[in-house]
């Protein structure tokens, strides 16, 4: 599937609670290629991104930035950064079933779920999740109308 990076982006936070979930072993096995995938990308996005502030910017200790009174520069930054956000990634996606993700409930926000290490916490899907990871899913949210 394709993906512009700035809708990864959108999505970034609700993939990273994928890993943590509890399901079924087989639908891990199919979440992490797209969430290794997922990371891969903006594991790039990260760097071309620090490679644009380190050549329109200046040194300060071991980090670049752009001052803020050198317009030239941010607005050069902001152009070249919507560019890179506009370009296109082709992300393996295997779909799941909604069914097979325990979803948040009002005023619950963490479940617990061994991790290979031990126990962790990891957030729940809420709705915004679910929302953005629309595209995983083979099937409808409870409530939705299937038109």
């Amino acid at each position: 599937m394709t993906f512009k990076l700035k809708d990864l982006m959108r999505i970034r936070n609700s993939v990273k609670k994928l890993v943590g979930q509890s399901v079924k072993i087989h639908v891990m096995f199919r979440l992490r290629h797209f969430v290794q995938d997922v990371d891969k990308e903006m594991r790039t996005l990260d760097e071309m991104r620090t490679d644009i502030i380190k050549r329109l910017g200046v040194r300060k200790g071991q980090s670049f930035s752009i001052p803020e009174n050198d317009v030239e520069n941010q607005e050069k930054y902001e152009t070249e950064y919507k560019l890179l956000l506009e370009e296109e990634v082709e992300i393996r996606v295997a779909k799941v079933k909604l069914s097979d993700f325990e979803i948040a409930r009002e005023g619950s926000d963490i479940i617990e779920t061994p991790a290979g290490e031990g126990v962790i916490k990891v957030p729940r899907l809420n709705v915004l999740d679910i929302a953005n990871l629309d595209f995983l899913f083979e099937d409808e949210p409870e409530g939705k109308n299937n038109e």
